[in-house]
């Protein structure tokens, strides 16, 4: 079983032990607004949870009033790392480390460390990954075709004798 299939109604508590520097910017245990949410790794774990990834379309108004996120906002907490404190306020090169320990009511834990952000200069993303965050974003404001063209121009940017294209498809 992985965390992101897990039952949310099975889920007794989630903690993450972050640096001292994330439990200072990562401020907002109830966002009131989308803008917050970002800012919340009680929201953000509770819609990894619920929805088995985190994307653009997680941060809406209708999200923070969704009652499985709400109750398994709940459940989450944020508290330094000892080991993490040990080395700093951010320590260089972990300051985005986090452990990540999850149990469940049936009494099982699921615990995970991660040492680096997955998009960082040492993880660079895949670019199908790329390809996906693209048009999650892109698909809020520009038609299918229009998103279609501009992945298939940027796949071959090399190639582009000139931009005009893809600026002409991105005013829309």
């Amino acid at each position: 079983m992985t965390w992101s299939s897990l039952e949310p109604e099975a889920i007794e508590s989630v903690e993450c032990l972050v640096s001292p520097a994330a439990v200072d910017y990562l401020k907002f245990p109830e966002p009131k607004i989308p803008m917050e949410a970002k800012y919340s790794i009680q929201f953000c774990c509770a819609a990894a949870l619920a929805d088995g990834k985190v994307s653009i379309e997680s941060f809406t108004q209708e999200k923070l009033s969704d009652p499985i996120t709400s109750a398994l906002m709940r459940r989450v907490s944020i508290a330094e790392s000892p080991k993490l404190a040990k080395l700093g306020y951010a320590p260089p090169g972990l300051k985005h480390s986090a452990t990540v320990v999850i149990r469940l009511r049936n009494g099982e834990v699921y615990s995970h460390e991660q040492d680096r952000p997955n998009w960082g200069p040492d993880t660079p993303p895949s670019w199908e990954s790329l390809v996906d965050k693209y048009r999650a974003c892109a698909e809020r404001v520009l038609s299918a075709d229009a998103v279609a063209e501009s992945v298939e121009i940027m796949e071959h940017l090399e190639e582009a004798p000139n931009l005009h294209r893809l600026l002409d498809l991105s005013r829309g």
